[in-house]
């Protein structure tokens, strides 16, 4: 495997076997140079994607920045990617997801303990997130949800949070949204912190045609959810809506910023550098 070290951070490749999922999977991992145990630990799933997020300048901009965010990332890179992401133990009207539930399992049964055995990466769960877009972001939310000893905060962009058990066309309500009536029907689990985004560019559909793109729809139903379960919004959810933000890598490198530094408690203010036009949104108002 190639190692290299450039400024603050060492980039290393390896190749994990899981037997969770059957396969070898490629990870990416981006280790402080004067990494110390405990340092905030960010996974992060589609890891392929982490050239066109720029995920490598970010972590640059963020050190040269003066920012006390010394943090571990894992990229884990997909494979089987319609079967593997999703909620886990529950597949989409269309069958996807089937194995969603061993993609979970390869997370906090097999990686976490790999990264602290052979990588002498030990994390601690109440610095320990996991961050993701689209059908990854969904998966992550669902991967923190499950697993909340694991895990102290989550950033889902532009999650796919449509995921339904019945299809538009067989007679779809609202109720049909999987994830929405997995909280719905869980329990508040404390010390959780969840940050949502959306673009108002997302996508064109409307199901409901209320003048809402179906994606920022999905996202503040998710949220009233959560305010619902007794999170407070502003302080443990918060969502923010990036103005003509689309659903690619673009938008997401440039909120990708604002979420790191809110889920590990940094100075917000400098996220002002980074160029993102976005809006806190707030329920009811």
């Amino acid at each position: 495997m190639k190692n290299a070290a450039i400024n603050f951070w060492r980039h290393m490749s390896k190749i994990l076997i899981s037997s969770q999922l059957d396969r070898e999977l490629l990870l990416d991992m981006f280790v402080p140079a004067s990494y110390r145990e405990g340092d905030p630990m960010v996974l992060v799933f589609d890891g392929q994607d982490w050239k066109g997020l720029r995920l490598f300048e970010l972590l640059e901009k963020i050190m040269k920045a003066g920012l006390t965010l010394l943090l571990v990332v894992v990229a884990m890179h997909a494979g089987k990617r319609l079967q593997e992401y999703g909620l886990a133990g529950i597949a989409d009207c269309r069958g996807r997801g089937v194995r969603a539930d061993q993609n979970a399992r390869f997370v906090v049964e097999e990686l976490l303990l790999w990264l602290e055995k052979e990588e002498g990466l030990r994390s601690v769960p109440e610095r320990r997130f996991v961050v993701e877009c689209s059908l990854g972001g969904l998966t992550a939310f669902d991967l923190f949800w499950k697993h909340p000893k694991h895990f102290a905060g989550l950033a889902a962009l532009s999650g796919s949070f449509w995921w339904r058990g019945r299809d538009l066309d067989q007679g779809y309500t609202d109720q049909d949204r999987v994830a929405h009536r997995m909280i719905r029907m869980g329990e508040h689990r404390a010390g959780l912190r969840f940050w949502l985004q959306a673009g108002t560019r997302d996508e064109t559909n409307d199901r409901n045609q209320n003048g809402i793109i179906d994606s920022i729809d999905d996202t503040l139903d998710l949220v009233t959810e959560l305010i619902k379960k007794g999170y407070r919004q502003g302080v443990e959810v918060v969502y923010h809506q990036v103005k003509g933000g689309r659903h690619d890598l673009p938008t997401w490198k440039k909120a990708f910023s604002i979420a790191l530094s809110w889920l590990i408690q940094s100075n917000l203010e400098a996220t002002t550098q980074f160029e993102v036009e976005a809006t806190t949104i707030y329920i009811g108002e």
